[in-house]
Order: structure tokens, then sequence, then C-alpha cells
């Protein structure tokens, strides 16, 4: 069973942040901002993330808030690999791109090209027994604690 990304390890940082109605997306799943600064899911039109959806978009408690866990540099996540994808086709340090199944779940996947799509790196084997391996986040590519110069605006 799929499960999107599970914070592993680091010192998260847990904030609350607006959702809308028309956003449908469920725990585990990347999120970024859209131009209203609420909530999506991260997508590959997207270059930056915020973090890791712990609630439903849509059955959310507030009703239009959801939690997210936003890894400060150094955290990792566990995280599903998408369909046929071997082991031998990923090692530690390789950077990944993200993939969906419908709008539920975040996969690491070798399908995206370009390097903005690219916002994990893998730092743990993959578990063949479930199809997870350990993650760390870009963080150049995010929108807290990133390391590039690019603000919210």
């Amino acid at each position: 069973m799929a499960l999107g990304f599970i914070p592993a390890t680091g010192h998260w940082d847990y904030r609350q942040f607006d959702t809308t109605s028309s956003s449908t997306f469920v725990k585990g799943c990347l999120v970024s901002f859209n131009g209203a600064r609420t909530l999506v899911e991260y997508d590959s039109t997207l270059s930056q993330y915020v973090g890791i959806a712990q609630q439903t978009s849509t059955n959310s408690t507030p009703a239009g808030k959801v939690l997210v866990a936003v890894p400060k540099p150094g955290c990792t996540a566990r995280t599903d690999v998408w369909t046929g994808i071997t082991a031998s086709a990923i090692s530690v340090g390789h950077a990944m791109a993200l993939g969906k199944q419908g709008n539920y779940n975040s996969y690491i996947t070798t399908l995206a090209t370009s390097v903005f799509s690219k916002v994990v790196t893998i730092v743990g084997p993959v578990r063949s027994a479930d199809s997870r391996v350990e993650v760390a986040f870009i963080q150049n590519e995010a929108l807290i604690y990133s390391t590039s110069s690019v603000s919210i605006n």
C-alpha cells in the first residue's frame, strides 16, 4: 500500500497552512503554495516545495487548515518507489523527481529529466520488501529553510 512521504530522521518543523476546498491531496503528499499562498499538491510544474502534508486537505481539522511537516536541513523521509524501478536503477546520491498516482501519493521516479523537478536525493537503500527508500530533501528547492536566494513573494 502506498503511503507517500513519511518524515524519518532529523528535527522537522510542523506548521499549519491554509488550503482551499478545491485542493485534493492526502497525508503523505508533498505540497507547495499556489499564487494565493494556499497549499496545493506539488507537481512537476512547480519548482519549490513546502513540505509533507500530515492531513487530508478535504478532511482537515480545523477546516481549511492543514498541518505540514517542513524539512529543516538534514531531515530525511521515507517514500515509495515508482512501479517498475529496480534497486539497481537508483543509488545513494542520485537526485530524484516525483511522480503521482492520481492525486493521492508522491513517489520517487527516474522519469523526469528537469533539474527543477528533482527535489530529493537518495540517502538510503531501496527496501525491496515494501518498495520504499529513504531520501533527503534538496534545500535549494525548499520554500522554507531554502539554501537559494529566492524568497516567498
